[in-house]
C-alpha cells in the first residue's frame, strides 16, 4: 500500500480487484474506483466490501478483454494478478494508454519459486521443475 502513495482525489484502476480488500481502504478517499475482475463472485465478494462507498465501480471483465479508455486513469495497480496473462506486452500497452500523463502504474507479481517445484539433489536445487 506504500507503493500506491496518496489517492485523493485520483481516478483509480484497479486490475484484478478479487474481494476488493485494499480498495476498501482506498475508494473513500478517491475521486473514483474501478475494479476489474475475472470472477463474477470475486465481485460479488467486492460488491459487499465496498457497500456504501459512493465512487465505485465495479466491471466483470477479463483483462484481455477489458475496453481501457484512453487517458482515464491517475493510478492503476494490481496485486498478484498480471503474471497469469499470455500477452503482457498488450495489457502494459493498454494500460500505458489509459494513464493520463503523469499518471502511475504499481504492480505486484507472484515469484516463479513460489510456484514451481524443484528436484532436489544432494541438498542443493540443481533442476526447476513445473510442478
Amino acid at each position: 500500500m506504500n507503493l500506491l502513495g496518496g489517492m485523493t482525489n485520483k481516478d483509480v484502476l484497479e486490475l484484478g480487484c478479487g474481494a476488493a480488500t485494499l480498495a476498501k481502504k482506498l475508494a473513500p478517499s478517491t475521486r473514483s474506483y474501478t475494479g476489474i475482475n475475472g470472477s463474477q463472485k470475486m465481485l460479488e465478494l467486492a460488491l459487499k466490501n465496498l457497500a456504501g462507498i459512493p465512487n465505485v465501480k465495479l466491471t466483470h471483465a477479463s483483462l484481455e478483454t477489458y475496453d481501457f479508455k484512453k487517458e482515464t486513469d491517475d493510478c492503476i495497480f494490481s496485486q498478484l494478478t498480471l503474471h497469469y496473462l499470455e500477452d503482457f506486452k498488450q495489457i502494459c500497452e493498454n494500460i500505458y494508454n489509459s494513464l493520463r500523463t503523469g499518471g502511475e502504474f504499481v504492480f505486484s507479481v507472484q515469484h516463479p519459486v513460489l510456484t514451481s517445484a524443484f528436484i532436489s539433489g544432494g541438498g542443493k536445487r540443481e533442476n526447476w521443475g513445473s510442478g
